[in-house]
């Protein structure tokens, strides 16, 4: 019920949206607002009246249908009184000829009863003859005789009948066409009174009419005198605006006067106020200055010796991972040199601002430059480790064959071994020993199955030899990923993996590097 309710209000309030009319009369333009509810009732007012007068014409036109029905009826019961009256006289006419058929059979029967006798006449001689051949017993023809005079009653009987129940409903006939009549009558007055009635409030609109065009011209002659009245009191009036005008602007003139002696006089006052206070914050924020620049030296003291033990830390940690970088044999200062050339700086110029004397100023941003250096060295450095391979390419192992000059073990000519030889378990893991770049994968004759990376900088690890390759050229591989499964293929006599490291093409000793990783790993 509730939602059923509630798409009603839905619907009232989206065809009765409230709505303004606007009348423009003599320039003035008025607004008539016309809520939701004022248009629902307005529109009920209106469908009532409609619906009214909707019943009234369908009422009357009813009305109109039952006398025409009541007409038909009546012409109806007129015909159907005619057609008795017509059945009636048919009835008499047979009933006459039947009498004269048996007349005739009468006076024949008695003609053969009687041959030399006359014919009967009259119908006391037909009945004579009926008694005297009842007489003599011919039971025959007064049988005949009975069932036509019984036939005869019987159809009268009918006839009768008939005639009555058309009466009756004749009468009834005449009563409803007299009540139709009477309604007819009835409804011709009312129409009648109802024309006399329009016919009067006609002669009414028409002398109101006549009535309100007199009071018009009357109307219309009020308004020439008044507009002449008007025309002097405008003219007055502008006399009096214009002398309006003028007083106002002297007593403007003289306010604006007063309002400017007001407004300097409390300039004047405010200035004063705000000099004395000025003076006072003056005093205050000298004593303040003081203070802060106390505060503010302290500070840049300690900050300027917290600096300093970074930048001294910084140092030791540098000179660690210079030690680490140097035990692979590698050159520090060309791996740093590398770096540079790799990397870009830029940026528009910005001069530095014109600094102060302030002593411990100049130490504090002495102390952060030389923080900057050490910060930007140890950076480099610690790329410089991730690019090295400092760990083995297996977890578990043991060395076969030295870095160096070695007995070649299948001709046993001596023979310079460019990397080591890792011993460990058939088809084990092999480890990217550093994270870089796939240069090389596949079979590369006496290595065998062969995985190099480029790590950067000019260093590349190969490892040799291997059962299977899990990497192709162009992958990127991530520290101590898996890259293939140790083998024996190549120039191989068992399982092991050839681990080499190459700087800028040459062949370095790994076993340097892993040394270098252990002390790494150890710090």
């Amino acid at each position: 019920m509730k939602d059923v309710k509630a798409r009603l209000g839905e619907l009232v309030r989206r065809w009765f949206a409230p709505r303004e009319i606007i009348i423009r009369t003599s320039g003035r333009i008025q607004f008539i607002c016309l809520s939701t509810r004022a248009q629902f009732i307005a529109t009920t007012v209106l469908g009532g009246v409609v619906l009214g007068a909707l019943g009234a014409s369908i009422n009357l036109a009813i009305e109109q249908l039952h006398q025409y029905s009541r007409d038909i009826a009546v012409r109806q019961a007129e015909s159907a009184y005619n057609e008795l009256l017509t059945a009636f006289g048919d009835y008499v006419e047979r009933a006459g000829d039947s009498i004269a058929a048996a007349d005739a059979e009468v006076a024949a029967l008695a003609a053969r009863a009687n041959p030399g006798g006359s014919a009967l006449s009259t119908p006391a001689q037909s009945g004579d003859m009926l008694a005297s051949l009842s007489g003599r017993g011919d039971a025959a023809l007064k049988s005949a005789l009975r069932d036509r005079l019984t036939m005869f009653e019987a159809d009268l009987r009918k006839v009768s009948e008939r005639n009555k129940l058309l009466v009756g409903e004749l009468s009834v006939l005449k009563r409803e066409l007299q009540q139709a009549q009477f309604d007819r009558d009835t409804a011709i007055d009312a129409r009648q009174a109802k024309a006399a009635q329009l016919a009067e409030e006609m002669n009414k609109t028409r002398t109101l009419g006549e009535r309100g065009a007199a009071l018009q011209r009357e109307l219309a002659e009020v308004t020439a005198r008044g507009a002449g009245a008007e025309t002097r009191i405008n003219s007055l009036n502008a006399k009096v605006a214009s002398l309006d005008a003028e007083l106002r602007d002297t007593n403007r003139r003289a306010g604006d006067i007063e309002e400017q002696a007001r407004q300097l006089t409390v300039a004047l006052n405010t200035a004063i106020e705000q000099r004395n206070r000025l003076q006072n914050e003056r005093a205050r924020m000298a004593g303040t200055v003081g203070e802060l620049r106390q505060q503010l030296a302290s500070l840049q003291e300690s900050q300027a010796n917290f600096v300093a033990n970074l930048a001294e830390r910084a140092r030791d940690n540098i000179e660690d991972m210079e030690k680490t970088v140097a035990m692979t044999g590698l050159d520090v200062d060309k791996l740093l040199q590398s770096i540079d050339q790799e990397s870009g700086e830029g940026g528009p110029f910005i001069p530095v601002p014109a600094g102060t004397n302030d002593e411990g100023e100049q130490k504090l941003l002495a102390s952060v430059a030389s923080l900057g250096d050490q910060v930007e060295r140890w950076e480099k450095l610690r790329l410089i480790l991730r690019t090295l391979p400092l760990t083995a390419p297996i977890d578990s192992y043991y060395i076969s064959s030295m870095y160096g000059t070695r007995t070649d073990p299948f001709n046993g000519a001596r023979a310079l071994h460019e990397g080591v030889d890792m011993v460990s378990k058939l088809r084990s893991e092999v480890l990217a020993t550093a994270p870089g770049t796939v240069t090389f994968a596949g079979w590369k004759g006496g290595y065998g199955r062969l995985v190099e990376i480029d790590h950067g900088l000019g260093i590349v690890t190969r490892y040799a030899h291997l059962h299977a390759i899990n990497v192709k050229v162009g992958d990127v591989v991530d520290y101590r990923q898996e890259i293939g499964k140790l083998g024996s293929s190549g120039r191989s006599s068992g399982p092991h993996v050839h681990f080499e490291v190459r700087y800028n093409g040459r062949p370095l000793d790994p076993m340097a590097f892993l040394k270098a990783g252990r002390y790494v790993f150890k710090g």
